[in-house]
């Protein structure tokens, strides 16, 4: 390990401690290091050191939860019982202006609208497979936008999106979206 940066918070259940522990990362030119978090309304900047230097937040259309609700819905042939929270945040990606660019949740999707990640394991507990169902056959959405900030946090502009989007990564003066 050459530095860690962050802080996980504990919680006693497994579902509360991989949704709400839930991040995504960057790292600047300069090997600053960016967190955008999942499920709360938080944006990181830690220095090379891993020392915090800046947090962001930004206004939001929806709640941010504070715990996970189960709820039983029908996939395909089967009823499961799903975790139901808000997200915030998908992916981050800095610029060479050290801008920061966050792929964030406009509005929270419908259950009709997201994809369910299903996993499959054996008797003894082994992961099997994973499959993913698309609940939905539409590629057009206005639940994503990027939200910018300049380098000290300051909130920039808002564009909204036209499709689903799950990371994003910015290479020279190109920005790359990929949709799952």
């Amino acid at each position: 390990v050459l530095r860690t940066a962050g802080k996980q918070d504990l919680y006693e259940d497994w579902n509360d401690y991989r949704y709400f522990n839930r991040t995504s990362f960057a790292v600047d030119n300069e090997d600053n290091i960016y967190l955008a978090h999942a499920t709360r309304n938080k944006i990181e900047k830690y220095s090379p050191d891993g020392t915090l230097q800046m947090t962001i937040d930004r206004p939001l259309n929806y709640e941010i939860s504070d715990k996970i609700e189960k709820v039983k819905r029908k996939v395909g042939p089967r009823e499961i019982e799903l975790p139901q929270l808000n997200f915030v945040s998908k992916s981050l990606s800095v610029d060479e202006k050290h801008r920061i660019w966050v792929l964030s949740y406009d509005r929270q999707l419908t259950f009709e609208e997201r994809p369910v990640t299903i996993h499959f394991a054996d008797e003894g507990g082994q992961l099997e497979a994973t499959d993913t169902l698309k609940t939905s056959e539409s590629s057009q959405t206005d639940a994503f936008a990027f939200h910018v900030f300049d380098e000290t946090g300051e909130f920039l502009v808002k564009i909204p999106l036209t499709h689903f989007a799950d990371k994003v990564k910015i290479f020279g003066d190109k920005l790359y979206i990929l949709e799952k």
